[in-house]
């Protein structure tokens, strides 16, 4: 499946969408469209979860962070500019969102109620326990499309 086409799936059929370490790897455009098919895919009270390396954490790692502290898996990576360049180019990254972006983005598509979430933990329990790279720090969102 190319998630940057129309997804498989019928107008507001699926109840939940997961996606960790993805969203990074479109470019801002394909992540809107992306998102705009999760959109219209979910159902009403319907809720996306979104898990992505947040650019605040990695601009504060380059801020604040001894270049033995961060590991971007690159051992070639020596100093704190190539790890920051390792997070936004290494993984095929193509956009890294700030919080702030996101919502916005999301919001102008119609989703709504916003959370920011603890890695893991989710309110509904079809989302718990999802996330599996616990080895870079990311920031988790839910949203929920209206009812």
């Amino acid at each position: 499946m190319d998630a940057r086409k129309k997804l498989p799936f019928s107008t507001e059929s699926v109840d939940f969408i997961f996606c960790e370490h993805f969203i990074e790897h479109l470019t801002k455009q394909e992540s809107i469209s992306f998102l705009k098919e999760c959109f219209r895919i979910l159902v009403p009270g319907g809720v996306i979860r979104i898990g992505w390396p947040e650019l605040s954490n990695i601009l504060n790692a380059y801020f604040n962070s001894a270049p033995e502290s961060w590991d971007t898996g690159n051992p070639e990576s020596e100093t704190v500019g190539d790890k920051l360049n390792d997070s936004f180019f290494l993984f095929g990254h193509r956009y890294i969102y700030d919080y702030q972006t996101l919502e916005l983005v999301m919001g102008r598509i119609g989703y709504t109620n916003f959370q920011k979430v603890e890695w893991g933990k989710s309110k509904f329990k079809e989302l718990n326990g999802l996330e599996r790279n616990k080895e870079f720090k990311i920031h988790v969102i839910e949203a929920v499309k209206p009812e």
